[in-house]
């Protein structure tokens, strides 16, 4: 049953909500296929604060879910580190977010990436 349906999802979204009501719920069975599917679901830059506050989450619900929670940090700065293009896509996505313990983490993150090649400089 089961199995499918979180195979076949790939929003990030629909995946963190599902763990939260397995969690809230204590329905344990679903748990490791939807750790799992997060590895291959899509991230957007709309979805990049959300996936790090959820990082941040998740480590505190137990030992079982760091390895889930520093891939899910890494996935996001990753993609920040190749979709941060411009200062037009930086501001963008600061007007949407707003500066915020996450942002700030995300950016301060990419500024101690010695890989990380911004093509924007802050003056």
């Amino acid at each position: 049953g089961h199995n499918t349906l979180i195979f076949n999802c790939h929003q990030f979204s629909v995946l963190k909500d599902m763990m939260q009501l397995c969690q809230k719920y204590q329905i344990h069975r679903p748990i490791n296929d939807i750790m799992t599917s997060f590895s291959y679901c899509d991230i957007t830059i709309g979805d990049l604060v959300d996936v790090i506050e959820f990082s941040e989450e998740i480590i505190r619900s137990g030992p079982r879910y760091k390895e889930l929670s520093g891939d899910l940090y890494k996935r996001v700065i990753n993609f920040s580190r190749c979709n941060f293009a411009s200062w037009q896509v930086i501001l963008n996505f600061m007007e949407r977010n707003r500066y915020t313990a996450s942002t700030a983490k995300i950016f301060q993150a990419l500024k101690n990436d010695q890989s990380a090649t911004l093509r924007w400089n802050v003056g």
